[in-house]
């Protein structure tokens, strides 16, 4: 008994000595006209994060996050009988303002490096909640859903000095699922590598 007990006080001694903390994460501001009429929308985003080395190749952490954004404006289609008479609107613009929280526990597996420079990849599921405030032509209601994810994320580190680095991830490949009350229920699997699954954060390691 004593020598396991003894085994597993130098273990995670071992693992104590190797691991290290760090803390960081995104901030966003971004203004965004769909076309020259339209009117701009503003998205603020806010991610903290942090995590803990295990070791040289391995480690796990967390992000917490908060977006908001206003002013959606959408362009409304209008239908026209066989004369060209109006006969209705589908779609009515209307501005609305959206808030988000989300969470997004990670594990994180380094398999290369050179340099400073060290490329990983993510492996987690995130669940968010959005809230949105509509005021369409006809009258002003509220829609709130949920996402649910799971999936890989590569990335590259930079190492910048001993305490300071900054990293960048793209990309996504999973599975995205969403509630149906404002979704629809949607839901995707596959490789997403789009300019919005673009990210850049900064760390601080203790």
């Amino acid at each position: 008994m004593k020598k396991i007990l003894m085994v597993a006080v130098m273990a995670a001694a071992a693992v104590s000595a190797n691991a290290q903390w760090y803390i960081g994460g995104q901030l966003g501001l971004d203004f965004n006209k769909a076309n020259k009429d339209a009117d701009s929308q503003m998205t603020f985003s806010i991610a903290p994060e942090v995590g803990y080395n295990i070791n040289e190749n391995w480690a796990v952490g967390a992000q917490v996050g908060f977006s908001m954004a206003n002013k959606l404006k959408e362009d409304g289609k209008i239908t026209y009988d066989a004369h060209g008479i109006p006969t209705g609107v589908t779609d009515p613009t209307y501005d609305a303002t959206g808030t988000s929280f989300f969470i997004a526990p990670y594990a994180r597996y380094t398999f290369a490096k050179s340099g400073n420079v060290s490329f990983f990849v993510d492996g987690g599921i995130g669940f968010a909640t959005a809230n949105y405030d509509i005021d369409d032509p006809y009258e002003k209601y509220n829609e709130s859903g949920t996402i649910f994810h799971i999936g890989l994320r590569p990335g590259i580190a930079f190492k910048a000095t001993d305490k300071i680095s900054f990293v960048a991830t793209t990309g996504y490949f999973g599975y995205m699922k969403k509630s149906d009350d404002v979704y629809g229920g949607a839901s995707r699997f596959g490789l997403n590598v789009n300019g919005n699954a673009l990210q850049f954060g900064a760390y601080y390691n203790f």
